[in-house]
């Protein structure tokens, strides 16, 4: 379960340049701190892979960035994202000026 968790926040890296906890609550209906402790796991599996914006808030592709748990699934980001949006039943990124 875990590496489809980590494709879909490789997805939305590759097709929005941002991810907040907020998209993998809605994504998955975890609670914040679920979460922050998937990301933290991700970043521990995956050193440099993502950065946290400290000024916008937000994870940002890292120097060592790659799909490596999406290329598991042999999908296009987009096709996993619009995937994951259909179970979760709703957008998971909402699109405004935030990127939310």
């Amino acid at each position: 379960m875990r590496n489809s968790r980590y494709a879909l926040m490789e997805a939305i890296l590759e097709i929005y340049g941002a991810l907040l906890r907020v998209h993998l609550q809605r994504a998955f209906g975890i609670a914040p701190a679920a979460a922050t402790r998937l990301i933290a796991a991700y970043r521990e599996a995956h050193p440099d892979a993502i950065t946290f914006n400290t000024v916008e808030k937000r994870y940002m592709k890292g120097n060592a960035f790659q799909l490596s748990e999406l290329a598991k699934f042999n999908v296009t980001p987009q096709t996993f994202y619009d995937a994951a949006c259909v179970m979760a039943g709703e957008p998971i990124v909402l699109i405004d000026s935030r990127i939310n």
